[in-house]
């Protein structure tokens, strides 16, 4: 997967640039920046879930310290 994230002055520009992504039958997610966090902590889990293993809770409590 390929990921293009671009900042965009106003909604305006950001929807024009988005219907042409869509016209060409690719993904698109509009987002303010203070979503992108949880947005990309989302993608690392859905990630995470296609692995196998386990991970303890412990060692994911401490990685979210870190």
């Amino acid at each position: 997967m390929t990921l293009l994230l671009a900042k965009f002055k106003s909604k305006k520009e950001a929807n024009l640039v988005a219907s042409y992504i869509r016209n060409m039958k690719k993904e698109v997610q509009l987002m303010k920046e203070e979503n992108w966090d949880d947005f990309f902590f989302g993608q690392l889990i859905n990630e995470g879930m296609k692995e196998k293993g386990t991970v303890s809770l412990a060692s994911v409590r401490k990685k979210l310290k870190g």
